[in-house]
């Protein structure tokens, strides 16, 4: 159901912005712990927790809408000004304290404070001291690799020699990934009387998660970046991809080319047969090219004028 996306989508975005994300929801609770019971009530240095609440909801905006499209590992920007205000807020909560106790409370000496807070705090300064050293430490020492993993012509020789099953899954996907980039490079240096939209019928391997749009496989966002950004609409069947050529080239204000991207000549002879039957093209397209072993027409020479 909606809600378990959208709950696990909180998980895996956090996860993406810092791992483990757990440490941010800790990060969270202390302080919401310690602007309730500790904190000064006409304390203004620190954020309130209306101001991080109203940085959460507005990160949580997008996931609510488009959950599935959330999951892709860029998408963690949505929410760090709520994360840095957060970070930043408990650090410095931490300094304020630690500077208190060590001039026992010179800020406010005359003030009264009640047990709970005398209590709270050493325990608090003590907490968030070790809470603090692991983040920090975590945060400055971590790894930084990119989210797409390009591997050099190398990564087939580490791929074949690797034992350990998850290293070999992993190195599996980034060669497989590199074919993708590879042949999407290939696309962009292609000439066209238009801007080009590439519509594939398993012309590519990877995709992003099959329910973002369920009976319509989604490209990977790197591939797409590889295109030169430009559109590439993936499809199950040539039914529906002729049916969204024919309704794009009739509906759009602004001509454009359509590319056809596939890894077998029989599915591109049966998405043109019905472009043929639909009275879209004046004839079946003579230059397919083969392109890394995938087949590849344009079809802006042949469209009908009218429908250009």
């Amino acid at each position: 159901d909606r809600i378990t996306v959208i709950r696990d989508t909180v998980v895996i975005l956090f996860n993406n912005l810092y791992s483990p994300g757990g440490m941010l929801a800790i990060l969270a609770g202390s302080y919401t712990v310690y602007s309730l019971l500790l904190k000064d009530r006409k304390e203004r240095e620190l954020p309130s927790l209306w101001l991080m609440a109203v940085l959460f909801m507005s990160g949580l905006s997008f996931i609510l809408i488009l959950p599935h499209a959330a999951r892709m590992p860029y998408e963690a920007r949505q929410m760090i000004p709520f994360a840095a205000l957060l970070v930043g807020g408990v650090t410095w909560s931490f300094v304020k304290e630690f500077n208190n106790a060590l001039h026992g409370g010179a800020e406010n000496p005359e003030a009264a404070e009640p047990l709970l807070k005398k209590g709270g705090r050493p325990v608090y300064l003590l907490f968030t001291a070790v809470l603090l050293l692991l983040f920090w430490y975590r945060f400055a020492l971590n790894d930084r690799q990119p989210v797409y993993y390009i591997p050099d012509a190398e990564t087939e020789a580490r791929y074949n020699s690797e034992i350990q099953t998850m290293k070999r899954f992993d190195l599996m996907r980034y060669v497989q990934l590199r074919s993708e980039v590879l042949f999407a490079k290939e696309l962009k240096s292609m000439p066209t009387a238009f801007e080009p939209v590439f519509f594939s019928l398993d012309g590519f391997q990877m995709f992003w998660d099959p329910k973002y749009v369920p009976g319509y496989p989604q490209i990977m966002p790197i591939t797409e970046y590889y295109t030169g950004s430009r559109p590439v609409l993936c499809f199950n069947d040539a039914d529906g991809l002729a049916y969204d050529i024919i309704y794009m080239i009739q509906k759009t204000p602004a001509p454009f080319s359509p590319v056809l991207v596939s890894d077998n000549r029989e599915k591109i002879a049966g998405a043109l047969d019905r472009l043929l039957q639909a009275g879209v093209l004046s004839g079946m397209p003579e230059n397919m090219y083969d392109v890394m072993g995938r087949l590849v027409v344009d079809l802006t020479p042949y469209l009908i004028v009218g429908n250009r």
